[in-house]
């Protein structure tokens, strides 16, 4: 049943990317209009599963110039999927954002929560301001902890390293363990 249904949705969403895609149904619209209206988080995972990967499939081949995403729209979107109770709705939303930050930059950030303590605490949001950090090229924030020396070490440098410690330490002669037989 599963695979009737999925090969229905995987049919569905090839048929509306095309026509999306079609040069007088983009001038219109619609359908990017359609499907990034926000959803609430009792909505079914598989039907959020399916809305969020077709907007991430069509902002992929459509952008957010004259397609009928806008910057606020997709934000809006995603930051109502981000609160979505299944995991896999959530991952596809964090990878609109960042395919979204990727074009916008600094703009997307606006739309999220401020990075305070409580942010930083949540594993979604923290890992979506460590790929935020990636991409603009800074440190990240477990990076930033690290001394700068740690970073330039490789693990050829740390291996060596150990061996040559081993190699410097005395050799130690296991003692010699007799066993004596009582019944001898």
């Amino acid at each position: 049943m599963y695979f009737l249904w999925r090969f229905i949705m995987v049919s569905l969403n090839a048929l509306t990317r095309e026509i999306a895609v079609l040069k007088d149904v983009r001038a219109l619209h619609i359908i990017p209009g359609e499907l990034v209206k926000p959803f609430r988080s009792s909505v079914p995972p598989r039907l959020a599963q399916s809305r969020v990967e077709m907007v991430e499939k069509l902002l992929a081949e459509l952008g957010t110039e004259n397609s009928g995403f806008t910057l606020e729209n997709v934000m809006t979107f995603c930051t109502a999927a981000m609160v979505h109770s299944a995991p896999v709705v959530r991952e596809v939303a964090v990878r609109i954002i960042l395919l979204v930050y990727r074009q916008h930059g600094a703009a997307v950030v606006s739309y999220l929560p401020p990075r305070d303590a409580a942010v930083r605490k949540n594993f979604l949001y923290k890992t979506l301001f460590n790929e935020f950090a990636k991409i603009d090229g800074k440190l990240v924030e477990t990076q930033a902890r690290i001394p700068h020396l740690v970073l330039h070490l490789s693990e050829s440098h740390i291996y060596r390293g150990m061996a040559s410690e081993l190699a410097d330490l005395p050799s130690v002669k296991p003692p010699r363990i007799y066993i004596v037989n009582p019944l001898h």
